[in-house]
């Protein structure tokens, strides 16, 4: 079910150029496979590592971006689970792309609460790790977790493990290093997005409720979300073309498309794959 949600949203909104969509995709006899667009920029968390941390102008032009496309997923009711960095590649003019929506889920309702608990460690909700159940809100959690990395190039509840992150996110008080000179502005922004009590956190009213803080008024978000202003860095991409991507990619081993220790499960799994030879 998954998968096949996924496919469906890789397949829609072929004119949301903040997502990437499907060029196209094939069975064989053992796997799915998805084909997608190259992005020379790499990911923005790669980018990120490379560069160092960015300035509030950058982050703003960023976040821009980051809030629309989570926006206009929650017009759609779709709850994404995953926003962070290494889901938003670079395109070849310095602007995010959305990837991977293996986390998401479709609410019948904005409201409607889910229990599962999904997504990365460092960017998880107070309320999911609680189980009290989530919703939209979620997301707007993530993006300030997101706009507090992108200023200070670490996530802002990060532990040694995973218990102590899990419990810094639940418990602990937001801090903000004194070497890195933001303004206020910038901390109420982030402050207000990573509000543990998710009814008075910021993004009830969706993209216009975040884009008329304050944190905004230096940028054009109008002009970026059309992308008529240049971005803050232009990756490079002559010569290597995988030169913007993590060599962990880069050096993985190409798998065998029809390896398979168990034949008798993919016959028994054969009908799912009916859905995507249409």
């Amino acid at each position: 079910d998954r998968i096949l949600l996924e496919k469906n949203i890789l397949c829609s909104f072929k004119d949301q150029k903040f997502m990437c969509h499907m060029k196209f995709y094939f069975t064989t006899n053992t796997k799915i496979v998805f084909v997608l667009p190259f992005y020379p920029g790499g990911d923005l968390f790669n980018f990120l590592q490379n560069h160092g941390p960015f300035d509030e102008a950058a982050t703003a032009f960023y976040i821009t971006q980051v809030a629309y496309i989570v926006s206009f997923l929650h017009s759609k009711n779709i709850l994404y689970r995953d926003v962070k960095p290494e889901n938003f590649l670079i395109d070849e003019n310095g602007y995010l792309v959305l990837i991977d929506f293996g986390s998401c889920k479709i609410s019948e309702e904005k409201s409607e609460i889910h229990c599962s608990f999904c997504g990365s460690i460092d960017y998880v909700s107070p309320e999911m790790i609680s189980g009290e159940g989530h919703n939209l809100m979620t997301d707007w959690w993530s993006v300030g977790i997101m706009a507090y990395e992108l200023l200070f190039g670490i996530p802002p509840f990060h532990g040694d493990t995973t218990e102590r992150t899990l419990d810094l996110i639940s418990n602990s008080v937001i801090s903000y290093d004194s070497k890195i000179h933001i303004t206020s502005v910038t901390k109420d922004f982030i402050t207000k997005l990573l509000n543990k009590k998710v009814r008075e956190r910021i993004g009830q009213g969706g993209y216009q409720e975040i884009t008329k803080h304050h944190f905004f008024q230096g940028c054009s978000y109008n002009n970026i979300i059309n992308q008529k202003i240049s971005a803050p860095a232009i990756p490079e991409i002559t010569g290597e073309y995988t030169k913007n991507f993590d060599k962990f990619y880069i050096n993985s081993a190409i798998e065998d498309f029809e390896q398979s220790s168990d034949p008798s499960f993919i016959e028994e799994c054969e009908p799912l794959f009916e859905e995507f030879k249409k």
